[in-house]
């Protein structure tokens, strides 16, 4: 299965989100050999491994590495990808995952790239980021915004907590750091529930 984290725009936390679901395709029963591809030039997933306090529980590669096996392929790409190379990383891809906070500069952004990839019959989700804590009104009124040009948006989202700041400073998934870790990581096991529903 491999599946692609791609958005016109940065800052949408398309990187945390690759990290964090390719740490739930690796931890869930039965295991599964993950591998997360660092396509972005800034390689941000690369630094952030190679900065953590512990081993991850699946391995970091670029773009430009020869690639091993495996069951699950999470892929990273940059922010901003040219036209060329964002069509071959969707080729490739079972799921597109479509970052976007629930702001108006994003929301239109993640609307033109939804509607190629619909168009195209690529399966894709809308993943709404940056989710104030009792932000619910907000998600709604932006999924509801979505589905109504009829675009296709996971049922929930990610909360914008402080674990994720920490999780960055000590180079993990964020449900390697502690409790507050484990009760942020829930929003990505729910993402990665429907991921797997949606690719069978």
């Amino acid at each position: 299965m491999i599946i692609t984290i791609a958005s016109l725009k940065g800052g949408v936390g398309k990187t945390t989100s690759s990290i964090n679901l390719a740490y739930y395709f690796a931890t869930r029963k039965p295991k599964r050999k993950t591998i997360l591809v660092d396509g972005d030039p800034n390689r941000t997933a690369i630094d952030w491994v190679e900065s953590a306090v512990k081993p991850w529980p699946f391995e970091v590669y670029s773009g430009e590495d020869d690639l091993p096996e495996s069951v699950v392929t999470i892929i990273d790409t940059a922010a901003r990808t040219d036209g060329e190379q964002l069509q071959m990383v969707i080729d490739l891809a079972d799921m597109v995952v479509i970052p976007t906070k629930p702001d108006a500069p994003d929301l239109r952004a993640t609307m033109a790239m939804a509607e190629t990839l619909r168009d195209a019959g690529k399966p894709y989700r809308v993943l709404l980021t940056g989710i104030p804590p009792r932000g619910r009104k907000l998600f709604d009124e932006a999924a509801a915004m979505l589905a109504d040009n009829n675009l296709l948006v996971f049922d929930t989202g990610i909360r914008q907590l402080a674990i994720y700041r920490r999780a960055g400073f000590e180079g993990l998934p964020v449900a390697m750091v502690g409790a507050d870790g484990k009760a942020a990581f829930e929003d990505y096991q729910k993402i990665g529930k429907q991921i797997q529903q949606v690719v069978k």
